[in-house]
Formats: C-alpha cells, structure tokens, sequence
C-alpha cells in the first residue's frame, strides 16, 4: 500500500480542503487516495504560502489566526522536507 510521505502526513488536512473533492471523484482505494494526496500536497503547498491569508481563512473555514498558525505549520513542513 502506498504511504503518505512525511510532508503529505503533516499537511493532510491543510490540503484535504482544497482537493478532498477531486480524490474522492478519482480515487477508488485508499492506496490510489494516498499516491493523490503525495502529489497534491506537494504541489499545493508552496502555493498556500503564496495565498492571501484571509482567502486561506475562508478556505479553510477557520479563524485569520488560526490560519496564520496553519501557514506556519505548512513553512515549517517544507524547511523539514528541504533537509
């Protein structure tokens, strides 16, 4: 079975939002789900910390603070990952 990677792990549920939608359409195991979930959270995360914090609020469906937590949490993700 295809694991999440360490980043996909961490950043799940910041991603899920975003293409909870879309893997469920596609995916029909959680392994197809996971290798889905690799690739999106690799490819959306930078991308958050480029979005405005209050469309990302919104997004979400979160607090502006809590969502300025979460950014941190996606920047700490990916310093981890580049070491």
């Amino acid at each position: 079975m295809t694991e999440l990677t360490p980043l996909a792990h961490a950043l799940h549920s910041k991603i899920w939002p975003l293409v909870g939608r879309i893997a469920s359409e596609r995916c029909e195991t959680i392994d197809e789900e996971n290798d889905f979930m690799n690739g999106a959270v690799a490819r959306y995360a930078p991308l958050l910390l480029e979005t405005p914090l209050d469309i990302l609020a919104l997004i979400w469906g979160v607090h502006r603070d809590e969502a300025a937590e979460w950014l941190g949490e996606i920047r700490a993700a990916l310093d981890v990952q580049k070491d």
